[in-house]
């Protein structure tokens, strides 16, 4: 990630426009549609800013443009921003690439960057979590705009890989999302039925029309389901696929395996506004000794999944090893058990744990074997499970009523550690553990406003993550490793550490 290394008060891209070489091509016109089977549901409401549903982040990118994208070496690539500028500490400046169209065939100008950042930006929408605060833009001219923060922000670049540039006509009218999202993407809209999301070609993009003529995303809750639609060709890519169907795949000479370590964390988290979690991180800690986390890696999920090590996962800016991660040692949880004021978990309430069955691999076995470990030093807990569906109307809750702990993932689809760091851990938003602690707020805002990306990595590295870890507000598990079965007639398809579905230049072979 050569950019993200480079001081960004004097980093400038500059990158010619390409529209009047690709006005003078001839393209060739789409054939085939390509069949994707999803581990999870689409959530029906194309409004990106209205969720962190990795499922809507993932296919986002065949519909919506971004401004900036990140490539599969993790280094930032113009899209709908041909270049970008540091004008100060709080502004960026970014010309926007003419002759777009969205989908509705409106012209792409400044204004619709600047009502769409605006819009993903404001703390009412979920999509706020992507980003430094709030922005504002100031339209320059029609293809030259500015990005305001309030404070310096060393994140702002890396996080607007996440936000899709939406037409001002639906920002102002947002019920119009409800009906049909409209990008520039290199596919369009036609309609979602049967948990199924149809596009087709978008012969304006200005990229150029794609390889396919209609994509298909089809929700697939059982694995083995989606691999026998694969193998049948029903389908040409199936994904959230089980280590024990390796062998399956692989004796295949129709379908690849696709195998790749993913920005993806699976986490225990704590609700640290409710009790008995609420300010006690001993306690918290206590629980995270008592996890056998290599236990889980290799006795369940075998190749899916790399034990987790630090609050950021490799590739991802600013990772390292935590120091002060907790390791898996009963006597040391026992004895941080005592110090918190439950001596062999006399005291505390019945727990229930929640796990959502039907989207992450083996969610339901290894959290059995977690209530297992905490059993085993006289924590009060059992499991309580639900279904997929269900999951994202109940895990943001700061104070449920039928669970303490919950276990689920986080994948944004970027690489920049505030998409994670300061989404989980910032008292606003806070997601998920709702933590709220001024310590931790302090250490995040400290590493956000350094420009300086060599001082920003050691301040990340050495006081925020420790920092975070100490006050323990969820425990990282494990990184996911994906697995994809995909049929040999799928050519140019790519599965990025990102997770984000990059189909233009995907084909299927006669």
């Amino acid at each position: 990630m050569k950019n993200m290394r480079t001081t960004i008060g004097s980093f400038i891209v500059l990158v010619f426009c390409l529209s009047l070489v690709l006005s003078s091509v001839v393209w060739a016109a789409p054939k085939g549609e390509l069949k994707i089977g999803i581990a999870q549901d689409l959530v029906g409401n194309w409004d990106p800013t209205q969720h962190t549903v990795v499922t809507m982040l993932q296919v986002e990118p065949t519909y919506f443009d971004f401004l900036v994208k990140v490539n599969i070496d993790g280094d930032l690539e113009p899209m709908l921003a041909t270049s970008w500028e540091n004008i100060d500490p709080l502004t960026w400046e970014f010309k926007i690439r003419e002759s777009v169209k969205f989908h509705n065939g409106s012209l792409l100008t400044s204004a619709d960057v600047k009502s769409a950042i605006e819009y993903a930006s404001s703390a009412k929408n979920p999509s706020s979590a992507w980003l430094p605060g709030e922005i504002k833009g100031k339209i320059v001219d029609d293809y030259t705009i500015r990005l305001i923060t309030d404070k310096p922000a060393a994140s702002l670049l890396y996080s607007l890989s996440m936000i899709p540039i939406t037409n001002k006509e639906w920002v102002n009218n947002p019920e119009k999302f409800a009906e049909t999202p409209n990008g520039t993407g290199p596919f369009k809209f036609v309609k979602f039925e049967r948990d199924t999301l149809h596009l087709e070609a978008n012969m304006d993009y200005w990229q150029g029309p794609p390889n396919l003529e209609k994509v298909q995303f089809q929700y697939i809750i059982d694995p083995s389901a989606r691999l026998y639609l694969v193998k049948t060709g029903q389908i040409q890519i199936a994904g959230r696929l089980l280590s024990e169907q390796i062998p399956i795949i692989e004796s295949d000479p129709n379908v690849v395996l696709e195998k790749n370590p993913i920005v993806e964390q699976m986490w225990l988290w704590f609700k640290c506004k409710k009790s008995p979690f609420k300010d006690n991180p001993t306690l918290r800690r206590a629980f995270a000794y008592a996890i056998d986390r290599a236990g889980i890696t290799k006795y369940i999920m075998y190749e899916q999944a790399k034990e987790s090590n630090s609050l950021l996962v490799p590739g991802v800016f600013g990772y390292a090893p935590a120091s002060n991660m907790p390791s898996y040692n009963v006597e040391k949880a026992k004895e941080l058990l005592a110090q918190a004021g439950y001596p062999n978990g006399q005291g505390l309430p019945p727990l229930k744990l929640m796990v959502a069955v039907g989207a992450w691999p083996k969610c339901k076995e290894y959290g059995e074997y977690i209530v297992e470990n905490l059993q085993d030093i006289g924590i009060p807990i059992e499991l309580f499970t639900v279904e997929i569906g269900r999951l994202g109307a109940i895990c943001f809750d700061e104070e449920p009523e039928d669970y303490d702990l919950q276990i689920t993932g986080w994948n944004p689809t970027g690489l920049e550690p505030d998409l994670f760091l300061r989404a989980l851990f910032y008292s606003k938003p806070g997601r998920l553990s709702n933590i709220d602690v001024p310590e931790i707020d302090q250490t995040l805002d400290k590493e956000l406003n350094i420009l300086d990306l060599a001082k920003r990595e050691q301040v990340i590295q050495n006081e925020t993550i420790p920092t975070i870890v100490d006050y323990m507000p969820g425990l990282p598990l494990f990184q996911t490793v994906e697995l994809k079965a995909v049929r040999q007639e799928v050519k140019g398809f790519k599965l990025l550490p990102s997770t984000v579905y990059d189909l233009h230049g995907v084909y299927l072979a006669d």
